[in-house]
């Protein structure tokens, strides 16, 4: 299909989602949203597609939301209305943060407001060196969206996440990486290699075991120990019946390289 906001391609099973918007600095429209699930949706029900990279074109992973869409939005009458609206909307970041498919997340330039709460409900965050981060919301006079005031604390803290979110102060990839904020900096010019050898690493193995591992990991963030207990029993007993390992146990057996089918 084609996207008037993004880019999306297969290749070898690894889906690369390139949000395309670069004379606005990739910042979020109504149809980048709408897009964006869409793609989701498609990747999730195709049955080949076992992880995702996710970039920006251009100079910049995202600056933000396009100010034309936050006129939209405020004239959106009345109140519960923008409040059902924005429901719709922001529901991109339950979406993103549950996807079976594990992410990588390909950050360079700026990455700021909804693009960094985007950013954050990846899996993996990899950074260039360039890369500027920024939770600018409560400048513009509104708060953190798309589930930054949940992903952020549970990153990097919540005196960390209060000091960044109340300042609206930018940093950089070094203090980014420091606190937590992403995994790596990678070079400038290595960034789109090392997150698609990234994502490819993680496509190569069983994706029910990644499925189970990323849906019980999420769920230990709120759950308790006897949630998480209970949890792993019964979706290591969904894995241990599984073509998947029993194709690992005969190729360590025989000392071969697995070949995994994702069942």
């Amino acid at each position: 299909m084609d996207y008037d906001t993004l880019q999306w391609e297969v290749t070898d099973k690894v889906g690369i989602l390139t949000l395309n918007r670069p004379a606005k600095l990739n910042s979020f429209n109504l149809r980048m949203f709408e897009e964006i699930k869409e793609v989701l949706r498609q990747a999730e029900n195709d049955g080949t597609t076992r992880a995702i990279v996710i970039k920006g074109s251009g100079t910049s992973f995202s600056a933000g939301g396009d100010m034309e869409f936050l006129k939209y939005l405020q004239e959106i009458e009345p109140a519960n209305s923008l409040e059902n609206a924005l429901t719709d909307i922001l529901d991109l970041g339950d979406q993103l943060y549950n996807l079976q498919i594990p992410t990588v997340v390909a950050v360079h330039g700026y990455c700021l407001g909804v693009g960094l709460s985007f950013a954050l409900l990846g899996d993996i965050r990899l950074a260039s060196e360039n890369a500027v981060f920024g939770i600018e919301f409560i400048a513009m006079g509104i708060v953190p969206d798309m589930g930054l005031m949940y992903t952020l604390p549970r990153l990097i803290g919540p005196a960390k996440a209060k000091e960044l979110v109340l300042t609206s102060r930018r940093i950089k990839a070094p203090e980014a990486e420091r606190i937590g904020m992403i995994n790596t900096i990678v070079p400038d010019a290595e960034l789109e290699e090392k997150a698609l050898k990234t994502a490819v690493q993680m496509g190569e193995l069983p994706s029910l075991a990644i499925k189970k591992a990323k849906k019980g990991l999420n769920q230990s963030i709120t759950g308790q120990l006897k949630d998480m207990l209970n949890y792993e029993s019964k979706a290591q007993a969904a894995c241990l019946k599984s073509e998947d390992h029993r194709e690992a146990v005969a190729a360590f057996l025989a000392k071969r390289k697995p070949e995994f089918k994702g069942k």
